[in-house]
Parts: structure tokens; C-alpha cells; sequence
């Protein structure tokens, strides 16, 4: 769907997400392919690419579908966040950012310790978290609270909650 997508700018508009149409009713299932349609490769590369490091640390835990099923609820909530945030915006938005940083703050609230291998480098998951969130801060500061900034945020706070939802579950269930 991707690849259509940058050869054929009408289906991109037809399945991105526009915040006031979700108040209005209009095309509610865009909430949800929004997440798979992108501008470009290198939207499409950098969002895969983040999604197979980051999702493959969630899918260790939570299994394949629990991972998947939980991504896509915290992509959904990110631009349901950016709806709520900007209600009359008309811009269309795309792209599976809201996911890449919902698995972000996934892979931290998982595993806080983790890091990535960048060759003999290991590069600690919270540094790729606060370089995130410090670059999405600086554009709000910007730019408004509105559009990718919030996205980005959202997926990351709610990919955070999830796993903090999964370690509750965990210690419940230890406990009984």
C-alpha cells in the first residue's frame, strides 16, 4: 500500500488522516491507515526501520501478536492525540511515526536497560528516547502543538504506558 501511495499522491490523500474529519465523521478508518501510507522510501525505510529494531524488542516479550495488536492500538491513539490537539486541522497526516515512537517507548518501559549495537558501539535506548522527545519538545516550541510533533509523542507516551500496563499484569499475576 506504501508503494501506491508515492506513485499515486490521490490514494495518499484518500487514506491519510485529517484531524477535523475524524470530528466530523468522515472517513473514520483513516485513523488507521494513515499508519500505512508515506511520503516517500526514505519516510517508509526510516519508519520500517524503527519499527523492526524497536518492535522486535516488544515482540520478545509480548509475542507477535500482542506486539502488533498493541502498536497499532498506541498508532491509533497517536493520531487520535493529534486530533485532539488540533481539531480543525486539514493537513493530511501519514506515516507510521506514531508507531516507530510507540515502539520506542515500548522497548524502554520493557527494557530500560537495553541498548543498540551500532557496530562495537552500544548506543543506550534512553538516549534514542530523550533525543526523540527532545527534538519533538523543540519543534512544538516551534511550530505549535499540532501535526507530526504530537504524533511522535503520543505513540512514544502511550508505547510507555502499554509497557507499564504489561509490567502491572505481570506482578499481578506473580502475586496471585
Amino acid at each position: 500500500m506504501s508503494i501506491a501511495a508515492w506513485v499515486r499522491p490521490a490514494l495518499r490523500a484518500r487514506l491519510g488522516f485529517v484531524p477535523r474529519e475524524l470530528w466530523h465523521g468522515e472517513r473514520p478508518w483513516s485513523i488507521l491507515t494513515a499508519s500505512f501510507v508515506h511520503e516517500g522510501g526514505l519516510h517508509f525505510v526510516v519508519n520500517a526501520l524503527a519499527l523492526a529494531v524497536f518492535g522486535a524488542r516488544a515482540e520478545r516479550t509480548l509475542g507477535a501478536v500482542r506486539a502488533t495488536g498493541t502498536l497499532l492500538a498506541c498508532g491509533i491513539g497517536a493520531f487520535a492525540a493529534d486530533a485532539v490537539t488540533d481539531p480543525s486541522g486539514q493537513a493530511v497526516r501519514f506515516g507510521a511515526s506514531g508507531l516507530a515512537a510507540a515502539a520506542l517507548g515500548l522497548a524502554l518501559g520493557l527494557e530500560p536497560d537495553g541498548a543498540l549495537r551500532l557496530g562495537p558501539t552500544r548506543l543506550p535506548v534512553l538516549a534514542v528516547a530523550l533525543a526523540l522527545v527532545g527534538a519533538q519538545l523543540a519543534d512544538i516550541v516551534a511550530h505549535g502543538l499540532a501535526g507530526p510533533a504530537v504524533i511522535h509523542l503520543a505513540g512514544f507516551a502511550l508505547g510507555g504506558v502499554a509497557a507499564g500496563v504489561r509490567h502491572l499484569a505481570v506482578r499481578r499475576r506473580h502475586a496471585t
